[in-house]
């Protein structure tokens, strides 16, 4: 069950700059596609193994400017909730994106299309799900003016790359539990810290977590509680009292209906 009170979360944006792109930083709510930009169509894909044509998303084109897209998966890190390079010891990342590199036209679209490699089947967890990052650099083929050119006479440019999450669901795991996850969730203290625990296949992300009527907002809540695993929370200094109330990120970007327990 859920709200229909639309959101974007778990995307991140990164800057790029300069001839070479270099990293400027962070992390930023994916662009909605009504918005002036480029971003995603969605803000999570949900691919099931019994998917044989694999699963689609679009990046959408908001502005009078055309871009060369460049698309990839990169590996998640479950803590921070967001994507990297690779994580040591880790399965390398068993799936393809195509186009891998594309032309997107002023106010157009690029469907994308997420296929798994045999490696998906083979060495992912077939009793839970599995999480990834969709992302999409953005390299406009003209600055936009506001960007300036450098001391050294060159000119920036300025990159936007955008990321979504990516879960894999073997066989036997349904297409909607966000609802049912978000019951089952089961809440603990440690010290200073919130200690939830997910006894199911799915990983957990918050819409929103209170604690004694204080919500954790904005980095506390990236955190993702993995399948059949715990994860850590801030436990806010001025709580008042153990009530904790809290609401899911559902597989469409919904949220799901408010829940509440208190901490023994």
């Amino acid at each position: 069950m859920r709200n229909n009170t639309k959101q974007q979360h778990g995307a991140g944006r990164r800057v790029l700059a300069g001839g070479l792109l270099g990293l400027l930083v962070g992390l930023a709510p994916c662009v909605q596609a009504e918005l002036p930009g480029v971003g995603f169509s969605f803000s999570r894909v949900v691919l099931m193994e019994t998917d044989k044509g694999g699963a689609s998303v679009e990046v959408r084109n908001n502005t009078d400017i055309v871009y060369l897209v460049q698309s990839q998966i990169h590996a998640a890190d479950v803590k921070a909730g967001r994507p990297v390079d690779e994580i040591p010891g880790a399965t390398a990342v068993p799936f393809l994106v195509l186009p891998p590199l594309k032309r997107l036209d002023p106010h157009g679209e690029l469907p994308l299309r997420i296929l798994p490699t045999p490696m998906a089947r083979e060495r992912l967890p077939t009793d839970r799900e599995s999480v990834f990052f969709i992302s999409s650099k953005s390299i406009p083929s003209v600055p936009p003016p506001s960007e300036e050119k450098t001391a050294s006479g060159g000119r920036v440019v300025l990159a936007l790359v955008n990321s979504i999450k990516l879960y894999w669901r073997p066989a036997g795991l349904k297409k909607e539990a966000m609802g049912d996850v978000s019951g089952a969730l089961t809440f603990s203290r440690d010290g200073d810290l919130l200690r939830v625990r997910n006894p199911s296949a799915y990983y957990a992300t918050f819409s929103s977590l209170s604690v004694g009527g204080l919500a954790l907002k904005g980095d506390d809540l990236q955190a993702m509680v993995p399948p059949r695993g715990e994860q850590t929370y801030r436990w806010p200094a001025q709580a008042s009292g153990t009530a904790v109330r809290w609401q899911l990120i559902d597989e469409y970007g919904l949220t799901t209906d408010e829940q509440h327990s208190t901490v023994p």
